[in-house]
């Protein structure tokens, strides 16, 4: 059976991806081993699937739109630094909300239930909404970076609506992943 590598997200509107590119820009002014995402490609992921056989794909689809039917959008405004595990340690540099974060987890702990019965794995982890700005792949002038990255902490990217939640397919590619819509589900209240 075919599969495909799937995960679902909340797209990023081009007025915040522009924003960010801008500060991702500031950000590589420092020659530190950062792979950094397109703004075309940011986007707030709601859940992480993996591998999902292309028969579960409409099952996958009706679950999303049952959960996303309950909430009504969602206001981010896109706006601190951070990075996983740490700032003192970053594996990934990320951009955070200072509103809507408590709705998102609400959207997320529902949509992980749901998917949860279909077989896919809870997250054992704490969700953080964000949005992945780069992958650090090295120690090279991380000192720097962090530096950059406290001086810009409370940068702010504008604000945005989630209406809508998609199920991405992801094909990891040598220049990067490449991502297909699949589905769409409005938030229905």
């Amino acid at each position: 059976m075919s599969q495909l590598r799937m995960f679902i997200a909340v797209e990023t509107p081009e007025s915040v991806a522009g924003q960010l590119q801008r500060l991702i820009a500031r950000l590589q002014t420092i020659d530190a081993p950062v792979r950094w995402v397109k703004p075309t490609q940011m986007h707030w992921t709601i859940k992480f699937l993996g591998d999902v056989e292309m028969l579960e794909t409409a099952q996958v689809c009706r679950r999303m739109q049952e959960v996303a039917a309950q909430f009504e959008p969602i206001e981010l405004t896109v706006q601190g630094l951070g990075a996983f595990p740490t700032v003192d340690r970053p594996r990934t540099l990320w951009i955070g909300s200072t509103t809507g974060n408590e709705a998102m987890e609400e959207l997320h702990a529902a949509l992980d239930a749901s998917l949860g019965v279909m077989g896919f794995n809870r997250e054992q982890r704490r969700f953080t909404p964000h949005l992945t700005l780069g992958r650090v792949r090295g120690t090279k002038n991380i000192a720097q970076l962090n530096e950059l990255l406290e001086a810009e902490a409370e940068f702010l990217a504008g604000s945005m609506w989630a209406e809508e939640m998609v199920l991405f397919s992801s094909d990891l590619q040598s220049t990067g992943p490449v991502y297909e819509v699949v589905g769409r589900a409005p938030f229905g209240k």
